[in-house]
């Protein structure tokens, strides 16, 4: 009676298509305010690539009612972010590439509890997010003018986030409310490895 156990399952499957490009402005400004021919001499630039994904994803949840006004929880989450195509500028064939899923496994657990006739809340949560293939803006190697390079949304690395949060909450009289909250967050890019490298190194 004091246990209860939720899970779930997911499955997504991702077919995605993408078409287009650049193209040579209208003088003297373009149909879109920007001439970009003088300074890229490649362009027009199109292309169409595909992208096809699945994945399972899923939680598990335990709940533990010690007393009534207080619980104790730990749960686990796999979670998805499909991929896709950057498309925004597209001065480098590179752009059409895809970048892949993000994966979010995520652990939590916590207290929520009750205090003195329920006038006394606390609640505590410690939790560990372990991202893989982060996407993100990230500078490509491509060249798009003297001191210039282009920025393409891909699967820049992993990171790991962990913290945890706290909240108080005293009803001293039916209309006096005091609520004091504080949480910390610790987060770090742990791998990169985008234009190619692969590296822990901070400075990379």
């Amino acid at each position: 009676d004091r246990l209860k156990v939720t899970a779930g399952l997911r499955y997504t499957d991702d077919d995605k298509s993408y078409s287009g490009g650049s193209f040579i402005p209208i003088e003297p400004y373009g149909p879109y305010g920007v001439d970009l021919a003088p300074t890229f001499w490649d362009l027009p630039l199109e292309g169409s690539e595909k992208l096809r994904e699945d994945n399972v994803s899923g939680k598990v949840n335990l709940d533990w009612l010690y007393r009534p006004g207080l619980l104790f929880y730990l749960s686990w989450n796999k979670g998805y972010k499909s991929g896709g195509f950057d498309g925004s500028t597209i001065t480098d064939a590179s752009a059409f590439t895809p970048f892949f899923s993000e994966t979010l496994y995520a652990w939590e657990t916590g207290i929520k509890s009750r205090w003195f006739e329920e006038r006394f809340q606390w609640n505590l949560s410690v939790f560990l997010y372990d991202y893989d293939d982060v996407q993100a803006e990230a500078q490509r190697k491509v060249q798009v003018g003297e001191n210039t390079f282009e920025s393409i949304r891909s699967n820049a690395g992993n990171a790991d986030i962990w913290g945890f949060e706290t909240e108080f909450w005293y009803k001293p009289r039916t209309n006096v409310d005091i609520k004091i909250g504080v949480a910390h967050l610790d987060s770090e890019i742990t791998d990169w490895f985008v234009d190619g490298l692969d590296s822990d190194d901070p400075a990379v």
